[in-house]
């Protein structure tokens, strides 16, 4: 590890390697797999919803949406964790 963080940088970068880890374990089961075809299917039938409800007001569709992007998100944080963990193993070879 970098000798150079400040004590929070430390500190961030400690608990992403921790989740990162349990992440790495998470991410191999097949119950993530199952998240991620749900996410998929779920942002596919928003899609189709939004294209062929034409009379609908746009505003009945924010709360699917906000959950789609809530989800997005979360699969970045965990995707950011992965990464953290791959470079700092990458920095030990």
């Amino acid at each position: 590890m970098d000798n150079k963080l400040t004590k929070e940088q430390q500190d961030y970068l400690n608990k992403q390697l921790t989740l990162g880890s349990e992440y790495e374990l998470m991410v191999k089961t097949k119950g993530w797999e199952f998240a991620k075809l749900w996410y998929q299917s779920m942002l596919g039938d928003f899609i189709n919803q939004i294209m062929n409800q034409d009379t609908r007001p746009i505003s009945d569709f924010e709360s699917p949406r906000q959950q789609l992007i809530g989800f997005k998100k979360f699969m970045a944080h965990i995707d950011g964790a992965l990464k953290t963990l791959e470079d700092e193993r990458a920095k030990e070879n």
